[in-house]
């Protein structure tokens, strides 16, 4: 709301700086006050990790969570469900369910509702995971070979293990980490999702996978060392 905007403004313009991670925030703050540095989302300073797998298997993992309204949020989960059938039949991939939140916003019944779809259409689902604490997130993601990623943080956890992912954006802050990674062609709004469109996206990026993988990571690098200039001037 406007409100809310004028009131962040004039409640952080007495600080000398103020890191903002996305374009579209910096751009409306910076209507208000001029103490703002568009940077990036912090998370991406995680070390990457040596990858865990230990077999051949092409694992996809995925996050999804409660947004829209009951209508179209089961359309939402039907074209999630649909996509990762179509990727399945593809690649006969391993799917990992990922439940990132639990408690305030819970992921657990959109999660279990597309694991029901999927398992209604005959494919493979392993259990979810449930993320405790970040060290148990880099672990999961870190056995990843790609992610469908609704939960902005799993794609952004996802990128700093090198992992490729599809973003569904619920918000702007998600294109904003795409954009930020160059991986702003594989990110669509939720209210857009199909399973054709969201499947296309799937086998662009397992296409690419491995110079998407290459680039992203290089994107974090770069990100990284913007981030330690911001905050060591």
């Amino acid at each position: 709301y406007r409100w809310q905007e004028v009131l962040s403004a004039q409640l952080l313009g007495g600080f000398r700086t103020v890191y903002i991670r996305s374009r579209y925030s910096f751009e409306k703050y910076a209507r208000h006050n001029k103490n703002a540095i568009l940077s990036h989302d912090l998370a991406l300073n995680i070390d990457n990790v040596s990858r865990a797998k230990t077999d051949d298997i092409f694992l996809l993992g995925f996050t999804i969570r409660n947004w829209l309204a009951p209508s179209a949020q089961k359309e939402l989960e039907e074209g999630f469900a649909d996509a990762i059938v179509r990727f399945y039949e593809k690649t006969k991939c391993t799917i990992l369910p990922i439940i990132q939140v639990v408690g305030i916003d819970d992921d657990r019944k959109p999660t279990q509702r597309v694991i029901d779809i999927l398992r209604t259409r005959s494919v493979p689902v392993l259990e979810a995971k449930s993320l405790g604490d970040l060290d148990s997130a880099i672990q999961v993601y870190s056995t990843l070979d790609m992610i469908l990623g609704m939960r902005m943080h799993s794609n952004v956890i996802a990128a700093t293990q090198g992992v490729p992912f599809v973003a569904v954006s619920y918000e702007y802050k998600t294109e904003g980490i795409a954009q930020s990674l160059g991986m702003h062609p594989y990110c669509i709004k939720c209210d857009y999702v199909t399973g054709g469109n969201l499947f296309l996206l799937l086998e662009s990026v397992y296409s690419k996978r491995v110079d998407i993988a290459s680039h992203m990571l290089n994107s974090v690098r770069d990100a990284r060392v913007e981030l330690v200039k911001h905050f060591n001037p």
